[in-house]
């Protein structure tokens, strides 16, 4: 059993692992030395097999059911509390004791149901000693908690004395918020991943919304989410505090060398069709001015995206001097690629529409021009488009004129 520890729940606290995962290790086969009995046959185990992931489910499982049984205790409590203030004292004293003897049984129904559950629980740790290991203090404070919840909940249904009725509630309603807030800290982080697994690379999750019925209280969300991103190995994607999200993100190699190939690609392809322009617009009756004849336009493309590239970098600069530094971790790096994805695809087609703009609509291909054209390429852009709208205005306007004559 876990040592209890006399705590509020308030201090330091510490979340599991979302997946405790029991690695099988490899065996060789035993080298057979006695003579083999073919009449004999072998003895079946009738007993059930369970595996560690059962355990855990199951531990996890029986947490779960006691958050829900604080849960009804702590609105049973509320209720209470709102017949305390009547004030009319001899329907306020009526109006309780009615209350405590009608709904004593389902008192009595959570008290005895998360008895049961912790009973289970200390059961699973000393089955499983890396559950012991990871959430033993967490069930050590849950247990030592709901003791003392006990005997305030003892108290508050004699109905000794009702001038001191409201602040049993109170402490009683603390206790129990801890005993939820605990239950939290192990039950979230798994169903958090869970939840993971169900959406799209760059996908986001709203934790508060996700976890508004578990954890009521915002800050005590706010409290898990700050815990998960400074552990951001327990689980799979980034979590973003000020928001209140979790993107998802997964940190296969695979899936990181293929986000990593597909915008190299993508930048690959525009180099490949810069390189070929001359050709490639011959074979589509497109005539290119002068000034980007030979092999201007891929110096221009070259420059466009050092141009983007330094712009990144001048916003990580800006970052770094706000004090945001996490984005230097090269892995956190490489899971913000994942995230944004599309996003940098499409800023990549945005460079193509950048580089059209600087061989139709300028004079020249000065390299000064096209690295700012990277830089700023969103205002390039709009640019672009209201121009190449005016320039399909006016090439349509004759055939308008034509089909309205």
């Amino acid at each position: 059993m876990a040592q209890k520890k006399d705590t509020s729940g308030r201090g330091p606290y510490k979340i599991s692992p979302p997946f405790l995962s029991s690695k099988k290790k490899k065996r060789g086969i035993p080298v057979f030395t006695g003579k083999l009995d073919v009449k004999t046959p072998p003895v079946v185990s009738k007993e059930p097999h369970t595996t560690f992931e059962t355990n855990y489910n199951t531990f996890c499982g029986h947490v779960r059911d006691i958050r829900v049984n604080a849960q009804d205790l702590h609105a049973l409590l509320s209720t209470l509390n709102e017949k305390n203030e009547i004030l009319n004292v001899s329907s306020k004293s009526s109006e309780i004791k009615e209350f405590l003897h009608k709904n004593a049984s389902l008192f009595s129904k959570n008290e005895e149901e998360i008895n049961q559950h912790l009973q289970a629980i200390h059961k699973l740790m000393n089955t499983e000693a890396s559950i012991y290991d990871y959430l033993g203090d967490e069930i050590g404070i849950i247990d030592n908690l709901w003791d003392r919840c006990s005997l305030e909940l003892s108290t508050i249904q004699k109905k000794n004395d009702e001038s001191s009725l409201s602040s049993q509630i109170t402490t009683t309603q603390t206790l129990l918020h801890d005993i939820i807030f605990h239950a939290g800290l192990i039950t979230i982080p798994p169903r958090a991943s869970q939840h993971m697994n169900t959406l799209l690379t760059g996908q986001p999750l709203d934790f508060h919304e996700t976890f508004k019925d578990e954890l009521p209280r915002k800050e005590d969300r706010q409290k898990i989410l700050q815990y998960l991103s400074t552990h951001p190995a327990s689980i799979s994607g980034i979590v973003v505090p000020e928001k209140g999200v979790i993107y998802k993100a997964s940190r296969d190699r695979s899936r990181i060398c293929m986000s990593l190939s597909l915008i190299a690609g993508m930048i690959l392809v525009g180099a490949v069709a810069c390189y070929f322009a001359e050709d490639i617009t011959a074979w589509m009756r497109i005539s290119i001015p002068t000034h980007a004849a030979g092999k201007s336009i891929l110096t221009a493309y070259v420059l466009i995206i050092l141009g983007g590239l330094f712009h990144i970098g001048i916003d990580a600069l800006k970052q770094i001097r706000s004090g945001e530094r996490e984005f230097l971790i090269l892995e956190k790096g490489l899971l913000w690629i994942q995230v944004k994805e599309g996003p940098i695809i499409m800023s990549i087609f945005s460079l193509w529409i950048g580089l059209l703009f600087l061989v139709f609509y300028s004079a020249t291909l000065d390299w000064k021009v096209a690295f700012f054209v990277g830089y700023s390429i969103d205002s390039v852009v709009d640019l672009f488009l209201t121009r190449f709208s005016a320039s399909a205005s006016a090439t349509l306007k004759p055939l308008t004129s034509e089909s309205q004559s």
